[in-house]
């Protein structure tokens, strides 16, 4: 573990940590000293062998499996987080699936599974997290750049991610006085500079940046 590093004696949970997009920001957390875990449904093996990977390397790390669609899905991965390290002070809300259909095709099956883990799942960790996270503790919520754009057969996913980063504003309002930072990176197909981007708003450096969406992709938000 590198204990030099800014992140060094912070513990972060990364929803969706077993995905490519989850497992680049863990990596890259952990290569700044933080402990990780990596919350994950599906993925027992991915997120297994990249929390071996991370202690190989000589930080701290576990995998936890989740289901975020269940009611108490978020509350259980949190303290699970928690619980692993004695404390838990950033949490990265990556766990997402993409929707391509048109309005007019798209079923109510998929509104529940969309909403449900794009929208409900990020907002219930957000409020688990907020329960347990100390004062001076982060949550980055990851978006993307189809919240502020009108591309057919994208309203479900769009709808969800726009639902984040106005849940992150007014999230960010509230948990001002504990001097709780909450952040969205939205990002598109194109993912250079999101890992350094979530690790700049998990560290000391970014105290003051609270209640910002920030677009990599350079559309207007």
């Amino acid at each position: 573990m590198n204990t030099a590093g800014r992140l060094a004696g912070r513990s972060a949970l990364i929803t969706g940590g077993a995905g490519a997009v989850g497992a680049d920001i863990a990596r890259r957390l952990g290569a700044e000293g933080a402990a990780v875990a990596l919350g994950h449904h599906d993925g027992a093996e991915r997120a297994e062998r990249l929390a071996a990977a991370l202690e190989e390397a000589g930080g701290r790390a576990t995998a936890i499996r989740a289901d975020l669609t269940a009611p108490d899905g978020a509350v259980l991965l949190v303290e699970a987080a928690a619980t692993a390290f004695g404390g838990l002070d950033i949490v990265v809300n990556s766990a997402a699936v993409t929707h391509w259909r048109p309005l007019e095709r798209t079923p109510l099956e998929d509104i529940d599974h969309v909403l449900g883990l794009d929208a409900r799942a990020p907002y219930l960790v957000m409020q688990a997290a907020a329960a347990r996270l100390p004062a001076g503790g982060r949550i980055i919520n990851l978006s993307s750049d189809l919240a502020s754009r009108a591309l057919p057969g994208s309203s479900l996913f769009s709808a969800s991610m726009a639902f984040v980063e106005q849940v992150t504003r007014v999230a960010s309002a509230e948990l001002a006085d504990r001097r709780i930072t909450v952040n969205a990176v939205a990002y598109g197909p194109e993912t250079t500079g999101l890992a350094a981007m979530v690790a700049l708003l998990a560290s000391p450096e970014a105290a003051e940046i609270t209640g910002q969406v920030i677009n990599l992709t350079g559309n207007a938000s």
